[in-house]
């Protein structure tokens, strides 16, 4: 969507929204979203039928999987080329393959975004790497529980930080946008 008076992107998903409060137990096993832009978790078969709960961290994800959507796909607002064609699918197993194949090709170090986004895909990368470190610590740690949405979002926010050696234009932005961790 577009803001008509300032021309910005806006980038939202309300119409899949809900509100749960959280003493009504176990949330999840509504199967919303759009494939590519899901978290990785969620394009499970335990998620598909149902069996897991949607937290804070699936929805600071699916942000974070649109930024190699533009960024290698698009110039402008046009779409050049189809390199993620493998996300665009039915399948949510071979959806979730094609995802994690993009890690593989972020260790090579190469530069794969278009020209117009060969500036922020340093950013885009550091968040990527960011998810791939927590999805193994995840995996390492499987019998602790969930991190609180708290902390989910401070790692994110330490996660900015540090990208913005690779991508100086963000320490502006999280200062307008008055982001800080929450204590």
């Amino acid at each position: 969507m577009i803001n008509p008076t300032t021309k910005h992107g806006v980038l939202n998903d309300w119409d899949l929204s809900y509100y749960e409060p959280l003493s009504r137990g176990k949330a999840g096993g509504e199967r919303t979203g759009t494939l590519p832009f899901m978290a990785l978790d969620l394009l499970s078969d335990e998620a598909w039928k149902g069996n897991m709960q949607r937290l804070y961290r699936h929805d600071l994800e699916g942000f974070i999987w649109v930024l190699p959507w533009v960024f290698l796909q698009f110039e402008g607002s046009k779409r050049t080329n189809c390199q993620l064609a493998g996300w665009e699918t039915g399948d949510f197993d071979r959806c979730a393959v094609a995802k994690r194949g993009l890690f593989s090709k972020l260790q090579f170090g190469k530069n794969i975004a278009t020209v117009e986004w060969t500036a922020e895909w340093e950013f885009a990368v550091s968040l990527l790497y960011w998810l791939e470190v927590e999805e193994g610590l995840r995996g390492q740690y499987r019998k602790a529980p969930p991190l609180s949405p708290k902390d989910i979002f401070n790692r994110f926010y330490d996660a900015l930080c540090n990208a913005q050696q690779c991508y100086p234009p963000l320490k502006k932005l999280m200062r307008e946008l008055n982001l800080a961790r929450i204590e």
